[in-house]
């Protein structure tokens, strides 16, 4: 029988010892299984005649149970536009969103008023008395299904508008001052504001409170705006607080202050690394309805900066028994990172035959395959975190004809690395990065890119995303919106990885106005027009 070895991708980090079994027939058995033991696994089979590998890439499916952005009940008038805004939780494969009315599926695709917007939320055009309801999202993959909580839509009618007996339609009150200074008679002037009166509109956003990331002690500032009519009332509160923050004045060690351009803007100075996480809510409010936008404030420690990184790890080598063995372990990071190496799972200790210098590099003499071969993982760590390379290091007798003998390669054979990852794009659940391949491809073609992210909202280490990735842009889908991201890039040739990009700037997912919003309220001017009989 062959002996049969299993192997994790170097890029994907060490097998996890621990939750691993090798059955009777020599299949892997992985136990309680994270998304962190997604990658490539091969299985190595080998005897006197040859030696074969299979590879498979393990995929894991999930579900997270809360939900990134529970709807919120909302009030509008009759004919106008509702949007009832959800943010499905995260999960793999990406979730499907569905809506429930009253409790029943909404049937949508042959809908030319309701449909889906921005990857979950609800739009209901020309909205109807008959729309009016309790609704609900549900968000569903592979990995299950989770329910939102219900949220009431209200609809109330449009009061009608006559000038001299004259039924006029819904109009801005930009458009009325125009009409109403048109008018000869002071009477009829007078008459047509006392009008105004029977004429509301619920708020409408028209700037939202945006997500912050800050360094401690920096001050963040949020900014909010709104319209109708009449004008809503602002203010602003904190989650978890009952406490109102109306315009000039204080909560604690928030203050709240009013543009001339009618921007309400919450101030809180000097941030503490307690701040972090809180979410700040601002309410615009009038007698026809109100409307709440949520943001969260990122604060910045010594303890949120990137793990260390990696720029060289060990390779997967064939030696014969009796030569040397060379492993590296080239690492960088703020504070420099401690380096230790472990086999199959146990630390390596220094001895006569074993040495380690300052910049990890391990140097094994006088190879003995009972002793040394096994799977060898460079750890880099630090208070802010660690990271994790491993490689095979296979011995065999140097006269045996059937093994191709394998040693790490040069690392001037490796290709240069990719310039810094440029932020292009970012939603509340992506973010596009691009970059520029480097300077030279090394002593073969480039076969594609390795990307990384980190994130403290998520893990202490670096996450590897996609591997031999053909582009030099790349999306990351299913981000929590408010986190923060941080990306690396990799060339990788037929010799191997080269040393990684500059790190990206960080990035905090969100708070961008997608276009379908910018697009009801340019609807919403061209609606309240005024029309003047001939």
């Amino acid at each position: 029988m062959p002996d049969v070895l299993w192997r994790r991708s170097a890029s994907g980090g060490n097998m996890p010892l621990d939750r691993v079994h090798i059955l009777e027939d020599r299949s892997l058995r992985l136990e309680r299984v994270t998304v962190n033991d997604e990658g490539e696994y091969s299985c190595e089979a080998d005897n006197a005649v040859g030696s074969i590998t299979a590879t498979g890439t393990l995929t894991v499916h999930f579900l997270r149970e809360d939900f990134r952005l529970e709807p919120q009940n909302t009030r509008v008038a009759q004919g106008d536009t509702a949007l009832i805004e959800c943010g499905p939780p995260k999960g793999t494969p990406e979730p499907r969103v569905d809506w429930r009315k009253n409790g029943q599926k909404l049937e949508l695709e042959n809908s030319k008023r309701i449909r889906i917007v921005d990857g979950g939320n609800l739009a209901i055009q020309d909205v109807r008395q008959t729309d009016e309801g309790q609704y609900q999202c549900v968000a569903k993959n592979a990995a299950g299904t989770r329910e939102s909580t219900a949220a009431l839509l209200k609809v109330h009618g449009i009061h009608n508008f006559y000038v001299n007996n004259v039924l006029m339609k819904p109009l801005s009150f930009f458009s009325f001052c125009q009409f109403t200074s048109s008018l000869r008679k002071e009477e009829d002037r007078k008459n047509a504001r006392k009008k105004l009166l029977q004429f509301s509109a619920p708020p409408v956003f028209t700037a939202r409170p945006t997500a912050q990331s800050v360094d401690v002690p920096a001050s963040a500032s949020f900014e909010c705006r709104a319209t109708g009519i009449p004008q809503p009332t602002m203010f602003w509160s904190i989650e978890g607080n009952r406490s109102l923050i109306f315009p000039g004045s204080r909560l604690d060690r928030f203050e709240t202050t009013f543009t001339a351009e009618g921007v309400s803007v919450l101030t809180l100075p000097q941030t503490k690394r307690t701040d972090n996480g809180i979410i700040v809510i601002c309410s615009a409010l009038n007698s026809v309805g109100s409307i709440t936008a949520r943001a969260k404030l990122i604060v910045n420690s010594v303890e949120d900066n990137p793990p260390p990184i990696i720029i060289q790890g060990p390779v997967n080598q064939t030696l014969p028994v009796k030569s040397v063995a060379v492993l590296v372990c080239r690492s960088s990071g703020v504070p420099t990172p401690v380096v230790s190496w472990y086999r199959d799972g146990i630390p390596v200790v220094t001895s006569h035959k074993i040495n380690m210098t300052e910049s990890g590099t391990l140097t094994i003499s006088d190879l003995s395959r009972n002793e040394d071969q096994g799977l060898y993982t460079c750890v880099a760590s630090s208070r802010n975190g660690k990271s994790t390379w491993s490689g095979f290091l296979r011995l065999e007798q140097p006269t045996n004809p059937n093994i191709k003998f394998f040693r790490a390669p040069e690392s001037a054979t490796f290709p240069a690395a990719p310039s810094k990852p440029l932020i292009v794009n970012v939603t509340d659940e992506s973010v596009t990065i691009s970059w520029i391949p480097g300077g030279k491809t090394g002593a073969s073609e480039i076969q594609g890119y390795t990307v990384e992210m980190f994130s403290s909202n998520i893990s202490r280490g670096w996450i590897p995303l996609v591997q031999r990735h053909p582009d030099t842009t790349y999306t990351q889908y299913s981000l929590t919106l408010g986190a923060t991201y941080v990306f690396i890039v990799r060339s990788e040739n037929y010799h191997g990885l080269s040393p990684p990009s500059p790190m990206s700037d960080p990035i905090v997912v969100g708070g961008k106005v997608s276009n379908f919003l910018l697009e009801l309220l340019c609807a919403w001017e061209k609606r309240f027009f005024l029309q003047i009989p001939e």
